[in-house]
């Protein structure tokens, strides 16, 4: 599918003005719409999402000095709109982008024609996401994603047979053990 890219500057929210902090809601609504965009664009391309990510980026840098909650490095832990895009951009995610490419592209994309063979690179893309969490294990960045996908996982390998099934869940606990509850489900 060949998908037409348009450039930020075109991009219009009605609230956002670009290099200001107006307000906490602005920049919260902003923020959140370029990282889902930069999200969408990332699974159609690689690394096609860092233009909105970078935008996302600065909203972050012009509301730390609103004193508003979520845009600092040392607040709530690594779980906020700062650690969010500081993450996805940073070389040490990329087998996240690249899973999310991967994923999307060459899995999901293909099941229609071959769904075995999309669930494999299904899983061939998960494991890309190894890497991170060996070094940055309970991320939000790779929660977020593993924990969106679980859903369409377990209706994937509806049809499966338990080895695969048994796999997925293996994989999916070690790269995030706190919802393993969520992942065992995909078993029953």
């Amino acid at each position: 599918m060949k998908r037409s890219f348009f450039p930020i500057q075109e991009l219009d929210f009605g609230w956002y003005a670009k290099n200001t902090f107006r307000d906490n809601l602005s920049s919260i609504l902003s923020f959140y719409a370029l990282y889902v965009i930069g999200l969408d664009y990332d699974s159609f391309g690689p690394n096609a999402g860092t233009p909105y990510f970078l935008e996302a980026q600065q909203i972050v840098s012009n509301a730390q000095a609103s004193g508003a909650s979520g845009w600092k490095a040392s607040e709530t832990g690594k779980r906020n709109r700062y650690w969010l895009v500081d993450n996805i951009l940073q070389q040490l995610f990329q087998p996240l982008r690249d899973c999310s490419y991967a994923y999307h592209r060459k899995g999901v994309d293909k099941l229609y024609e071959d769904k075995k063979a999309g669930v494999k690179e299904i899983y061939k893309a998960l494991l890309k996401l190894k890497p991170v969490v060996q070094t940055r294990p309970n991320t939000v960045n790779i929660i977020n994603f593993i924990y969106c996908k679980t859903d369409e996982i377990k209706i994937l390998l509806s049809d499966s047979d338990t080895k695969q099934k048994t796999d997925f869940v293996n994989l999916l606990k070690r790269l995030d053990p706190g919802n393993s509850s969520k992942y065992q489900a995909i078993l029953n």
